[in-house]
């Protein structure tokens, strides 16, 4: 089974656009082998979060240079469908099988209650920035190590791995990928419940138990007190502190 890798590299935004031709060529040349070096592979998620910083992260998100939404919260998790069931799962995506082509993008803690998990195509292109008025950086980790700064005036460039990694199933897709579930994360795992025959399996006596006379409850009510008041006449007697109490009286 092929499983989809994502890649990332932080690219600098070009500003200005009046540089000399032997310049840009020379430039070029440095930012393509600086690029292929920034580039980084990863097999369950990349996390856009805030850091070390006490205040939330103003991410603008675009699709194919389309900006989608601007992200205010803690941060972004963009995940592959392998690593939907780490932290993505924790955060409230939803579980996908590995072999589907597709790009999971989930908040971290957003300031709105309808900012929700999003399924993309894999062969989309996800850039990430920095917003305007955001406070403070961010920073990105891939797959828990490599963690960078993200500073203004910078862009994180995400896309699918033209390299994708293969792996063996024991018995096929379908059926490792469940059995997994079950055995790793207990998916579905319950007590079932009892058929509706055995809820109300009673003996005869207790369902057809005749009423009880008034008299008899009377009766049973005016024994119960006088027990109760025994007892208490009993504890009474037979505590210490009131013993001496009564020598002292003496």
């Amino acid at each position: 089974m092929q499983r989809n890798r994502l890649k990332c590299k932080n690219e600098k935004i070009n500003v200005s656009n009046n540089t000399t031709n032997n310049s840009s060529i020379n430039n070029s040349n440095n930012d393509e082998t600086n690029n292929k070096e920034s580039e980084i592979l990863s097999l369950n998620e990349i996390v856009i979060s805030r850091g070390p910083s006490s205040f939330v992260t103003l991410l603008e998100l675009y699709v194919n240079d389309y900006l989608i939404t601007t992200v205010q919260g803690d941060g972004l998790i963009i995940s592959t469908p392998t690593g939907s069931t780490a932290y993505a799962m924790a955060a409230g995506a939803s579980m996908s099988h590995p072999a589907l082509p597709a790009i999971i993008i989930t908040p971290i803690c957003p300031h709105s209650l309808s900012f929700r998990p999003i399924v993309v195509p894999a062969n989309v292109v996800l850039r990430i920035t920095l917003g305007c008025e955001a406070r403070h950086t961010a920073w990105f980790s891939v797959d828990g190590r490599a963690n960078r700064e993200l500073k203004h005036g910078f862009n994180l460039i995400i896309t699918t791995s033209e390299y994708p990694l293969l792996s063996i199933c024991h018995n096929d897709q379908i059926t490792d990928w469940f059995s997994g579930l079950v055995t790793n994360l207990h998916w579905n795992q319950r007590n079932k419940q009892l058929p509706l025959n055995s809820c109300y399996l009673r003996s005869d006596s207790e369902i057809h138990s005749p009423p009880r006379s008034h008299s008899s409850f009377s009766s049973e009510t005016s024994s119960s007190t006088a027990s109760n008041s025994t007892n208490q006449i009993s504890l009474i007697e037979t505590n210490p502190l009131n013993r001496a109490l009564d020598l002292n009286d003496e």
